[in-house]
């Protein structure tokens, strides 16, 4: 997520984003030429375990639902994310900008994300579908059997805290056009072959 758009952020999940502002104000003030990656949801994070927190391979029989797993995010290779942060290096577009990484193919909700998977595997998943003031109330107690059987480290709900912004409030998908310090990956280098969501998830089967 893009720090400077998330002063918003729910503890304990705002000091990453706290912290990463500090460093961005030190490198304008020093007026040192920069480009900001604003890569959204890393693959190997995300997208391989289907959205499942702390889980980094498509499950096969039962997954968690977010809401209805209808938010939209972006899931990005980490190939690619270092494909277009060396795009951007010498780009006088993206100079002093935020470069925000959007492959159009990839912008999907939880649940399309599902639905490739299971086309792929040629089964349906079980599906738990967990309210948001069900995964926050888990944020801070015991995790009530959802998610584990003993009380949720800082680090972990700082993760949670994550989720909830991506997959419940759906605050990874919003217009770049407009913005005046922000640039689109898709718009700059639509030529580039990324990798795609179901291209990634074929890596599993």
């Amino acid at each position: 997520m893009d720090v400077d758009r998330m002063h918003h952020a729910m503890p304990p999940g705002d000091r990453v984003f706290r912290e990463k502002r500090i460093v961005r104000r030190a490198i304008e003030e020093a007026g040192i030429p920069h480009t900001y990656i604003s890569a959204n949801c890393f693959a190997g994070i995300f997208l391989a375990g289907l959205a499942q927190l702390a889980i980094f391979m498509p499950p096969r029989d039962h997954v968690n639902v977010y809401g209805g797993g209808d938010k939209r995010c972006i899931w990005v290779a980490e190939e690619d994310v270092a494909m277009y942060s060396m795009l951007s290096v010498d780009d006088p577009r993206t100079l002093n900008k935020v470069l925000y990484l959007r492959p159009p193919a990839n912008i999907l909700s939880q649940m399309q994300v599902i639905e490739i998977w299971e086309r792929l595997i040629g089964r349906e998943l079980s599906k738990t579908f967990i309210s948001e003031d069900e995964w926050i109330s888990q944020m801070d107690s015991d995790c009530a059997g959802l998610i584990c059987d003993a009380e949720i480290p800082p680090f972990e709900q700082s993760a949670m805290a994550h989720f909830c912004h991506i997959y419940y409030r759906g605050e990874l998908d919003f217009e770049v056009e407009g913005l005046a310090h922000g640039v689109d990956s898709s718009e700059l280098y639509p030529h580039y072959k990324y990798v795609t969501a179901q291209e990634y998830l074929k890596r599993f089967v």
